[in-house]
């Protein structure tokens, strides 16, 4: 027991030190940078048509290691917030991390379909006749389900904004740490995750509206996902490394 406490803390204090770290945090911010570019050359590269596109569209389907890895961190950040939530002493901060955590577990469930796409049940009669997809779930339900796009598109370019103001004011030195806007205002680093899951997100819409775009499939939406829910994930270690007692661990 001893042993697992020292080697948790000294993880917790090398990770808050490594998050802080500003030549860390460039690093950081480049892996999406540089993950999209090998991405849109591998597009280039292979056909538009044939069993590597294929495959290819597998990989980034519903039910495919991509979602999963999305559903994996949504519920990590999700356990890392309600943590921090525990620590916080701001009462007020830590009813909206515990909000937050809230969001980010049924957001995940949404990604599994409440665990439909893991145990395989039938869908519930409710949800099959109003679910466009016919699943268990309520982001495909029919009355806003063509919305959803437009409005990930929008959240996603709004959590950029953020980003960017969080970065902005953790260098100059105006933000207080474990305040309501270092909740809200996400790491300066996490803001080329927004951006490239934005442009992902409204190169969706715009596919959808017609507008046909060339090395792009509307699939690559999961991938748009995955880099927001990363964003996501690496301001939840943030959150939860600097909180009180991870601090004196």
């Amino acid at each position: 027991l001893a042993t697992f406490c020292a080697t948790n803390g000294w993880l917790k204090r090398s990770l808050t030190t490594f998050l802080i770290d500003s030549k860390n945090q460039r690093v950081i911010s480049l892996l999406p940078i540089i993950a999209i570019f090998i991405i849109k050359l591998y597009r280039i590269i292979l056909p538009n048509k044939g069993p590597e596109f294929k495959s290819y569209l597998r990989t980034i389907s519903e039910g495919s290691i991509v979602e999963w890895a999305s559903f994996i961190i949504l519920i990590a950040s999700s356990l890392l917030l309600l943590n921090a939530a525990r620590r916080w002493e701001n009462s007020c901060a830590s009813w909206l991390l515990f909000t937050l955590a809230a969001g980010l577990f049924i957001i995940g469930m949404e990604e599994m379909s409440w665990g439909q796409m893991i145990f395989n049940w039938e869908t519930p009669e409710l949800f099959n006749d109003y679910n466009v997809q016919h699943e268990t779930g309520l982001h495909n339900l029919w009355f806003i389900h063509y919305q959803t796009w437009t409005i990930a598109a929008i959240l996603m370019s709004i959590t950029f904004i953020l980003s960017t103001v969080g970065g902005l004011t953790r260098t100059s030195n105006m933000l207080r740490p474990r305040s309501t806007a270092d909740i809200l205002l996400p790491l300066g680093c996490t803001a080329s995750y927004f951006l490239v899951a934005s442009l992902f997100y409204w190169c969706t819409v715009l596919e959808m509206n017609g507008i046909d775009l060339i090395y792009f499939h509307t699939r690559e939406q999961e991938l748009g996902e995955l880099f927001f829910y990363s964003g996501i994930f690496i301001h939840s270690m943030h959150l939860y490394f600097t909180s009180p007692r991870a601090r004196n661990s």
